[in-house]
């Protein structure tokens, strides 16, 4: 019990398992970036750019937002509750320009929480 109870202190498996974090870490990292110099040397890009990028543009250019909301009453959105940060303020933007707003979420159905949604936000 003394030996098990020591364990939590012994330098070696933590610092071999902080090891392997940061090695892990490191390498998720490095893919991060390897498929970003991909993504920008085919002229592509993927969901998760479109909507950054879109959030950037309506950020940048007020006037894009009039122009995308001449015509439209009301803003609908389902699934609120896995909505990320980015696309949160991609919304906000349309959000604030919409004469009517309807936004539907249920936190007990949050499943996106492995790519930043908050159910909190619903």
């Amino acid at each position: 019990m003394q030996a098990a109870g020591a364990l939590a202190r012994h330098p070696g498996p933590k610092n071999e398992a902080a090891q392997r974090l940061q090695m892990l870490l490191a390498g998720a990292q490095e893919v991060r970036r390897l498929f970003a110099q991909a993504k920008e040397r085919l002229g592509v890009v993927d969901f998760g750019d479109m909507i950054a990028r879109a959030e950037a543009l309506l950020r940048a250019r007020p006037e894009a937002v009039a122009a995308m909301m001449d015509g439209i009453d009301c803003v609908i959105v389902d699934e609120f509750q896995d909505t990320n940060p980015v696309q949160f303020a991609l919304l906000a933007h349309l959000i604030k320009a919409a004469p009517r707003v309807v936004l539907v979420g249920d936190g007990k159905q949050a499943i996106m929480g492995f790519q930043g949604a908050d159910a909190r936000l619903s």
